[in-house]
């Protein structure tokens, strides 16, 4: 037995992800997009809108231009958090440093999971305009 993906309900087709209730609702999304299938519908259209969508992202990284939203890899993280260890060095104060990344805290992130292209920029932004 498995579970539908969107309400959960235990399904009697083992190779079904979403249950009949919710493709016809409209929970299921629209097939050929590739949200339907990170949701579990595997047909034709959905299949093909993830393979575009992962040769555009490859496409992406290859030419350095990756998604803002994507995760760095780990030098490129160090490189981030040695800007925010030298702007404290400086005698930057850790509330001031979050304020002009926009963060809502006051303290600093640790990125101990991972941190976004996004972030990065933002961070490496900040040290080039106050260490210059």
């Amino acid at each position: 037995m498995s579970a539908c993906r969107v309400c959960g309900v235990l399904l009697d087709d083992l190779d079904a992800a979403i249950c009949e209730a919710c493709l016809a609702n409209g929970n299921g999304g629209d097939h050929g997009v590739r949200r339907t299938y990170q949701i579990g519908c595997h047909c034709d259209p959905c299949t093909h809108a993830n393979t575009a969508y992962s040769a555009q992202y490859r496409q992406a990284l290859r030419t350095g231009r990756p998604p803002l939203g994507a995760h760095v890899a780990a030098p490129e993280a160090s490189r981030a958090r040695a800007a925010l260890a030298d702007l404290v060095a400086e005698g930057y104060r850790p509330a001031a440093i979050a304020a002009r990344l926009g963060l809502r805290r006051r303290g600093l992130p640790h990125f101990r999971v991972g941190m976004t292209w996004r972030s990065l920029r933002r961070i490496l932004r900040v040290h080039a305009d106050w260490t210059t």
